[in-house]
């Protein structure tokens, strides 16, 4: 099983908009990844996304790159007023390739957990778009990659 996990694309400030959408300059780099993820032809069963705004519409882009109109929805421990453990727990029921879109701090304290098993600080940073493929070959998970949509052409 992989699982990557993906920050929402960069959003308006609460000042400027007070919903939080992807701006102009998130739609953009979050298209890169998606045409990323295509080009790899990166495998992916199922994308989860946060309630809020900027994650679902960072979700639908990708959706849209990778052809799946269906397997996205909304999973509620990705809400970044979630307890993080709420959000490990779920992970492990998980057996399917997995593309989880969220927030700052819980993703990157996901990570951190997943590859040392302490939430003490974020081993990784994700910017947004990034995406980190994690792998399950049990007992322990392993990171194969991170990519910052700036390093995409």
């Amino acid at each position: 099983m992989q699982l990557y996990l993906v920050r929402h694309g960069e959003a308006y400030s609460q000042e400027e908009n007070p919903e939080r959408p992807l701006n102009d300059y998130g739609k953009q780099e979050v298209a890169k990844i998606g045409q990323f993820l295509k080009k790899t032809d990166i495998p992916i069963d199922y994308i989860y996304h946060s309630d809020k705004r900027r994650a679902k519409e960072t979700a639908q882009i990708l959706s849209q790159h990778l052809s799946m109109v269906h397997n996205v929805d909304h999973l509620s421990c990705l809400d970044p007023e979630e307890n993080i453990e709420k959000l490990t727990n779920t992970i492990a029921y998980l057996k399917d390739n997995t593309l989880l879109v969220g927030h700052l701090p819980n993703l990157e304290l996901l990570c951190s957990f997943l590859l040392t098993q302490t939430y003490q600080k974020p081993i990784i940073l994700l910017h947004t778009a990034a995406v980190a493929c994690l792998k399950f070959e049990d007992p322990n998970w392993i990171l194969k990659w991170l990519i910052n949509p700036s390093l995409l052409t």
